[in-house]
């Protein structure tokens, strides 16, 4: 832990001091010298003893609440009861805001109402009214650890408060609360309630409007802000107004953020959020990388992008000491507290099978037993869902619900927004794209964004080392890195088997999935199994639909549907704007002139070497395969009628 003034920490509970005699005396006063009931209960001062004794300790609650059954020991717990049962949002403001407590009215008028923020951020040019909001947007902003307050036992805390509770529930503490429904236990009652609220499902709070919520703060949050309030905040681009300021944010974000105001910087870089922007004029625009990667000669100009690079470039940083290791922190946590050294608890209903985490449990269920497991929150109306967020939504938004969401174009009406957008990408594919003043049209808003951001009336800033080629973006650069790759080296991940991939996704996958592993997903309609679920996936379409499912209007037909999205955007009644050099031909696509190109004339034929062998090839493609299957491999497809073997699967079909 980092103390800028102060020397002396204490160990137990993190508070730290100037002097060491102030620290002698906190341990002094803190921790010894407890007072101690006969029934085991322990208090910090003796006046607490002393009103425990003669209100708690054996007596019977004696004050009754005027509204419902409860009964408390003391008055003041009657008066909290009754403030967060009975009693809605009581202290009112001449300026609108209402709150529960008469002690946070009492500061919004002292500190806030008609005040001018009065205390500035250090960092930025954010101002505050309160004291405390500005520590929090320190401690959210500007803090340069994720966490700062950690625990003789590990653990490690963003905010103190947090880790006092642990302190006091959870560090070397037994779970005390029992769950009536399992045998789960908590050490926390909070953590009993969640739980609990996870298999209660019909439990709901409901408001006298009629709307229910899950969680009692989201009833809460409702009579505060919406219930018989009228909307006040106007959005400035359209009539739209919000009863919430965080819900007009979300709408300009949705629906403006494609506007041309954007955030530009004097460099040409423009950003969707006004963070954005300042945190590059602060580390990035004019400035020199000054952070090194120990591990390689990458250089950075945040610590945070350090930080991802080294992450995602040199793997399993966590290490336990069984041996396992893991990319992110978070994994090696959970490793340690559920499965190093600890016996598999939770047991399957269905078969032997055990697993360490609950997590990995209703994984399989539903690879093994998914008939039985795929269909299990069913709602009154006899609908069944896979996850219970989607029988929240179902009982939210639908159940007994009219259709409110029309379209525009057709009769059709939708009972959520997400359907109608799906309908019009669907059946109305053409009015409902996003469109840039360049003339380019896109299926998503957030490749128009990325489109006007990177591309439109930009330069090519991206240079390919082998070869003339510019990118305006990075990502075009990796393709085209990937795709004119030299040797075998530049882009090649080799497994110990043999294997060898072209992405380093990929050999990650084949190393967790197949490598050395048994097929674990099985047809329930025929002997095929598979080592990855995409697999299965992929099988059961291919079996059930056949091989064309996606038509398009004007009567051609996919197998994929990113095949039938190519051809509404480049050919569905498109005139063809790729000429041929050499000859009159023109084409609607990139690729199809790049066939023809190594088709029809001759001289660019064989254009792709493999460097091992020296075999040649028209197309790229043809050379990924052959040095996938062919260079240097054995024949690994066997004929089970005569001993002929193939590299290749399709020769191993001809030779049948």
């Amino acid at each position: 832990m980092y103390f800028p003034d102060k020397r002396h920490p204490c160990s137990r509970c993190g508070k730290s001091y100037k002097h060491r005699g102030s620290l002698t005396l906190h341990q002094k006063h803190e921790y010894s010298g407890r007072y101690l009931c006969h029934c085991g209960k322990s208090y910090k001062h003796k006046f607490s003893l002393n009103k425990h004794v003669k209100y708690e300790c054996g007596k019977e609650p004696q004050f009754q609440c005027p509204y419902c059954s409860y009964r408390g020991k003391r008055k003041g717990a009657v008066k909290s009861h009754i403030s967060r049962k009975h009693v809605k949002i009581p202290f009112n403001c001449p300026c609108g805001k209402s709150y529960k407590h008469k002690a946070n009215l009492y500061s919004h008028r002292k500190y806030e109402c008609g005040k001018q923020p009065t205390f500035q951020c250090p960092f930025c040019p954010y101002m505050a009214k309160l004291k405390k909001s500005l520590n929090s947007h320190l401690a959210s902003k500007h803090m340069t650890g994720n966490h700062r307050y950690n625990c003789n036992c590990g653990r490690s805390y963003k905010n103190k408060s947090d880790l006092m509770k642990h302190l006091k529930y959870e560090c070397g503490q037994e779970p005390k609360f029992k769950c009536p429904l399992c045998p789960y236990k908590a050490k926390r009652k909070s953590n009993m309630k969640t739980h609990i609220g996870i298999f209660l499902a019909d439990v709901r709070y409901s408001c006298s409007c009629g709307k229910t919520y899950k969680q009692k703060a989201g009833l809460y949050n409702h009579r505060r802000f919406e219930c018989g309030k009228e909307p006040n905040f106007k959005c400035p681009r359209c009539p739209y107004k919000a009863k919430r300021k965080s819900t007009l944010i979300s709408h300009i974000g949705v629906k403006h953020y494609l506007d041309s105001d954007l955030f530009t910087c004097s460099c040409g870089k423009s950003y969707k959020h006004k963070p954005n922007l300042y945190n590059h004029r602060r580390f990035e625009c004019g400035k020199e990388p000054t952070f090194q990667c120990p591990l390689c000669v990458y250089k950075a100009k945040r610590k945070l992008t350090l930080s991802n690079h080294i992450i995602l470039k040199h793997l399993n940083r966590f290490t336990c000491t069984c041996g396992k290791s893991y990319k992110h922190k978070r994994n090696l946590y959970n490793h340690r507290k559920y499965e190093c050294g600890k016996e598999p608890m939770f047991v399957c209903t269905k078969c032997p099978y055990r697993a360490k985490q609950k997590v990995a449990l209703k994984s399989h269920m539903m690879l093994k037993h998914f008939n039985t497991y795929s269909l299990r929150f069913s709602c009154n109306c006899g609908k069944s869902y896979k996850y219970k967020q989607n029988l929240n939504n179902h009982r939210k938004f639908e159940c007994g619900k009219q259709p409110m969401f029309e379209c525009s174009e057709c009769p059709y009406r939708a009972k959520l927004k997400g359907n109608l957008k799906a309908h019009m990408a669907v059946r109305h594919f053409k009015s409902s794209r996003f469109t840039c003043t360049c003339g380019k049209s896109y299926k998503h808003k957030r490749n128009l964004y990325n489109h006007r951001k990177y591309e439109c009336g930009k330069e090519p800033m991206f240079e390919c080392t082998k070869c003339p080629y510019r990118a305006k973006q990075k990502g075009n650069l990796n393709i085209n890195n990937f795709r004119f790759a030299i040797s075998v080296s530049d882009k090649r991940f080799i497994c110990s088997c043999g294997k060898s991939y072209k992405h380093k996704p990929n050999l990650y996958k084949h190393r967790k999935f197949e490598c050395g592993k048994e097929p674990m997903f099985e047809c329930t309609k025929c002997p095929y199994r598979a080592k990855q679920k995409c697999n299965l996936n992929s099988h059961f379409l291919a079996i059930s639909f056949g091989k064309k499912r996606f038509f398009c209007q004007c009567g051609k037909s996919y197998r994929y549907k990113a095949n039938l999205n190519r051809h509404r955007k480049y050919e569905c009644d498109k005139e063809p704007k790729f000429e041929c050099s050499k000859c009159p031909y023109k084409a609607k696509q990139k690729s199809s002139l790049n066939s023809h190109l190594a088709l029809k004339h001759s001289d660019l034929s064989g254009i792709h070497t493999c460097l091992t062998c020296g075999k040649s090839y028209k197309y790229q493609r043809g050379l990924s395969l052959h040095r996938k299957y062919e260079c240097g491999k054995e024949p690994q497809f066997q004929c089970p009628n005569c001993p002929y073997r193939a590299k290749r699967k399709s020769s191993l079909q001809s030779h049948f």
